[in-house]
């Protein structure tokens, strides 16, 4: 069942929760509702992405990229990071974990009642979702890196 954007029932979430609501809509109609964790889990995980994940990747480059202002090229050889691949997993996991205990009280009342995720199950709301998620992607992954970038070699 579709139901329509009314402000009464869309305003009494805050901007997490709808982002949220309008993933586990989305998460509900290509899985259905046979198995409701499916769409929870997927919604959950989407939430985790944009809220937590993307904003402290963005934090962590930014930081990186300008603090090679600082390193002489001599300090910038001789650091030795972990391998990419298991710093990658690890910091993942954190965050994951992170994400997992901010959202998941805040969440968990929509897995027995997902009721209230049907005023998002709107085309305009998967569209919405969609962007927010594309926009938390591309700002995370390339606007802050390359604005750290440029600011790095402006202030040099």
């Amino acid at each position: 069942m579709v139901a329509r954007h009314t402000k009464s029932n869309t305003e009494q979430f805050d901007f997490v929760t709808r982002y949220f609501l309008r993933r586990l809509a989305l998460a509900r109609r290509e899985h259905g509702a046979a198995r409701p964790m499916v769409p929870h889990r997927e919604a959950k995980v989407d939430a985790i992405l944009v809220f937590v994940a993307m904003p402290a990747i963005a934090l962590i480059s930014c930081a990186g990229i300008v603090s090679l202002h600082w390193m002489s090229p001599a300090q910038i050889s001789g650091v030795h990071l972990p391998p990419k691949l298991e710093f990658a997993v690890v910091l993942w996991a954190v965050l994951a974990i992170v994400g997992n205990l901010l959202f998941s009280r805040r969440f968990v009342r929509f897995l027995d009642d997902p009721s209230p995720s049907f005023s998002f199950d709107t085309e305009r709301d998967c569209h919405i979702a969609r962007w927010q998620k594309g926009i938390a992607i591309v700002s995370a992954g390339v606007i802050v890196p390359v604005l750290s970038f440029l600011t790095l070699y402006l202030i040099a």
